[in-house]
């Protein structure tokens, strides 16, 4: 995700990312421009200070990759959340930069923003939003094998399928709903789906 600011304001104050206890799901790219008055923050020493609702949780960490490089005019900081921040579920976070000179430290941060993490992604939700030609294709595919003359045969589980099965019927493993198709040509049972006769391959980045 990137936040762009504007002076030290972020275009958003309040944002959803990751998810508790996972810091692979999202990272968090802050976007400041480099001149702030006479101020040159990629001369600085950048922080990120963090603390929850109740002030059990505090930390100022410059545990990021801090980029001056890519844009003349801009300053990076891009930071993947670790655990011990997820597990907050919501925390307010600001940017801080610092200069030693002379006797003074010279001090620049932005306004506050905060970042709430989802105990989990509703993934059924999301891709049904972002694919649903690809998931309306499966259903009409596996409506089509129903149809068949071999119908349908639900089994309490996978270990309770026959030994052979028999081409064109579609074998429900109840336990976890999976429906299976039994393929003649190779002797085993296929999990429909995830067999590329089944359905459309999707790029999770977008397109086929």
């Amino acid at each position: 995700m990137k936040l762009t600011f504007c002076g030290k304001s972020p275009q958003q104050r309040f944002f959803r990312i990751g998810v508790v206890g996972n810091n692979l799901a999202d990272d968090l790219t802050m976007i400041i421009d480099k001149k702030q008055g006479n101020l040159n923050l990629a001369e600085f020493t950048p922080f990120i200070k963090i603390v929850n609702r109740d002030f059990t949780f505090v930390d100022k960490t410059r545990h990021f990759i801090f980029d001056v490089d890519t844009d003349p005019e801009k300053v990076r900081l891009i930071y993947v959340f670790p655990k011990k921040v997820t597990r907050q579920r919501n925390v307010d976070m600001q940017v801080l930069f610092q200069k030693a000179e002379n006797d003074d430290t010279i001090i620049w941060q932005t306004e506050i923003f905060n970042a709430t993490f989802d105990l989990e992604i509703p993934a059924d939700e999301v891709i049904s939003k972002e694919y649903p030609d690809e998931l309306q294709d499966l259903d009409d595919r596996v409506t089509a094998l129903e149809q068949k003359d071999g119908g349908v045969t639900e089994c309490i589980d996978r270990a309770h399928f026959p030994d052979v099965g028999v081409g064109g019927v579609i074998y429900i493993d109840a336990a976890t709903n999976t429906p299976y198709r039994y393929d003649t040509a190779t002797n085993n049972y296929v999990i429909i789906g995830l067999d590329l006769d089944d359905i459309t391959i999707i790029n999770a980045n977008g397109g086929n």
